[in-house]
C-alpha cells in the first residue's frame, strides 16, 4: 500500500487494506490546516504538512523537541508555558500569542487546544 487513500474510482475495499493505525495520520495529513500533537510533557508527536508550510520546519526536524522551544516567539514562551500546565490539567485553552517560524521576527497566531 502506498500510503495514500483510494481514488474515487476504486474499489471500497482498498480501505480495508489499510493498516488502522496508519488512518488518523493520513486523515489529519490532508487537512489543510496546521495540527499538531504533543504528549503530556509537551514535546512533539505529530507535524502536519501543513504546519511544515506554516512554521518552514519538516516533521523530522521537530519530532520530540518540546513545543515550547519551537514555535512561540521568545515573548510568549512564559505563556505557551502556562497553557501546556493548563492543558496538563485536562482545561481546554483558546486564544493568541506570537510565534516564530524559520524566518525572522513574530507573528500572531490564534492556536486551540
Amino acid at each position: 500500500m502506498s500510503g495514500q487513500p483510494p481514488s474515487r474510482g476504486q474499489a471500497s475495499d482498498d480501505w480495508s487494506q489499510l493498516d488502522s493505525s496508519q488512518l488518523p495520520a493520513l486523515l489529519l495529513h490532508a487537512v489543510n490546516q496546521a495540527v499538531i500533537a504533543t504528549d503530556a510533557t509537551g514535546h512533539i508527536r505529530f507535524w502536519n504538512r501543513a504546519a511544515e508550510s506554516l512554521y518552514g520546519w519538516t516533521q523530522g526536524e521537530v519530532i520530540g523537541h518540546p513545543i515550547s522551544a519551537v514555535t512561540p516567539a521568545v515573548s510568549a514562551q512564559q505563556q505557551s508555558l502556562e497553557m501546556l500546565a493548563d492543558l496538563q490539567q485536562g482545561q481546554t485553552w483558546s486564544g493568541e500569542f506570537r510565534v516564530r517560524d524559520r524566518l525572522p521576527g513574530a507573528r500572531p497566531a490564534r492556536p486551540r487546544a
